[in-house]
């Protein structure tokens, strides 16, 4: 907001837009930059809503991944489109997973651990667990 960086993400652009509008409405205004451990309310705010919009992202993306893009590994364990989901303990080597799990304080699935969830859970109409791709 005092211009010190830029802001170049899409889905901000138009949030940081309105903001600076809003904030010219006010005849005094001023901005104060908190650094994160000093506003832990405040960050683990935004690290929520942040993991509910990769949550919903994530489902949306995991709805694509078809049957033949998941196998059930010896170990019993899932490769879902080149990446191992280990659901005992809600892990994925994705790139995406990896750079959540390093960043974040809330636990963030991707879409290969909802892939891997959702399809380990469906059974078939005579209630037998679904056979995967080996």
């Amino acid at each position: 907001m005092q211009g010190t960086y830029a802001v170049n993400a899409p889905r901000i652009v138009p949030l940081h837009r309105t903001a600076k509008k809003l904030a010219q409405r006010f005849k005094q205004i001023r901005f104060q930059w908190v650094p994160r451990e000093d506003n832990k309310e405040a960050d683990l705010l935004s690290q929520r809503a942040y993991a509910e919009y990769m949550l919903r992202r994530a489902r949306k993306e995991a709805d694509a991944i078809t049957w033949d893009k998941i196998a059930k590994l010896p170990d019993g364990r899932f490769l879902v489109q080149r990446s191992t989901v280990d659901l005992t303990a809600e892990t994925c080597s994705c790139a995406e997973s990896k750079r959540h799990q390093t960043r974040l304080d809330v636990k963030i699935a991707c879409r290969h651990i909802i892939a891997a969830q959702k399809l380990a859970s469906e059974a078939t109409s005579d209630g037998d667990v679904r056979i995967f791709n080996s």
